[in-house]
């Protein structure tokens, strides 16, 4: 049902999406323009390394030759692993991904927030009206957040490239999808363990978000695999989207379901914390209201 739940959720409320893109458009600018003189250098540095290796995939030949674009594109990623400045790049990297996560988690509880109440009581409190009564609460947690969990993404992220650089002398390319999918099961997990402290912040009373967060906590761990199972679902279905469509939409439809996914996941953990706590919701725009009474 949660599933279920989230997508009815989602379509009845497009106009929240529409809200978010916009909000995001203006946070990356922000974003850019506070990153913009450390990132330049990095990209170049970046890109010239990519281009040294002159490799460039092409669509028609990764459909005709697929072992053999892949088995090109291991060569260039061996060579991009050696040529890299790690040490002098690595810092940077850090201070910049731990920046932008900053920036992109504000719009999280804003948006969770006008979800919730919109479900409890079918009103509608405005993304604007979210955003100002959130206020010190949205900072604290973008800063917390972002500091610890970047932390957790990082080290999800290089162990999943340098297991990818040390198996593909044994396995060759079969190594991408796996170390891919491996970082995909586990970054699900990592969600499901904090999937319910936005919801916390949300229906307590206390501004206390890390007391919140122990409260999310006991019911994250005790309710994993539901909660798992039900990101790891919706993970699957925007990757498979944002997949299919990279090359045929141009990369318009993979931008367009960032929005989406945004508001997906707050619904999402809004309707596993209702379900969690035998809470009614409503599932459409405060007509039918839901009590939950299913195990999943």
């Amino acid at each position: 049902m949660p599933i279920k739940h989230t997508f009815s959720i989602l379509f009845s409320n497009l106009a929240l999406v529409v809200k978010i893109a916009i909000v995001i458009l203006i946070i990356l600018l922000l974003a850019l323009a506070c990153f913009y003189s450390v990132i330049r250098p990095l990209y170049l540095d970046v890109r010239e390394i990519i281009e040294s290796q002159k490799f460039t995939v092409d669509a028609q030949e990764l459909v005709n030759h697929p072992f053999l674009t892949l088995s090109a594109l291991q060569e260039s990623y061996i060579g991009f692993f050696k040529q890299i400045h790690w040490q002098s790049s690595f810092l940077w990297f850090v201070l910049i991904f731990v920046g932008f996560k900053f920036f992109f988690t504000l719009p999280l509880l804003p948006a969770t927030k006008v979800m919730y109440v919109k479900m409890s009581t079918g009103f509608d409190i405005g993304i604007l009206n979210a955003f100002i009564s959130t206020g010190f609460q949205n900072l604290l947690l973008a800063a917390a957040s972002s500091v610890v969990l970047s932390v957790v993404d990082i080290a999800l992220s290089l162990s999943a490239m340098f297991l990818c650089y040390a198996l593909l002398p044994l396995i060759g390319v079969f190594a991408f999808p796996l170390c891919i999918l491996l970082y995909f099961l586990l970054l699900t997990a990592r969600m499901a363990i904090v999937c319910q402290w936005l919801p916390e912040i949300c229906a307590s009373e206390s501004k206390n978000i890390f007391k919140n967060l122990g409260n999310s906590l006991l019911f994250s761990f005790k309710n994993f695999r539901k909660n798992f199972l039900c990101l790891l679902f919706i993970n699957i279905v925007i990757f498979a989207i944002v997949c299919s469509t990279m090359i045929t939409s141009f990369g318009v439809i993979p931008i367009m379901m960032i929005p989406i996914y945004y508001v997906q996941y707050c619904i999402m953990t809004l309707t596993l914390n209702f379900s969690y706590h035998k809470s009614k919701y409503y599932i459409d725009n405060g007509s039918t209201v839901y009590t939950p009474t299913r195990l999943f």
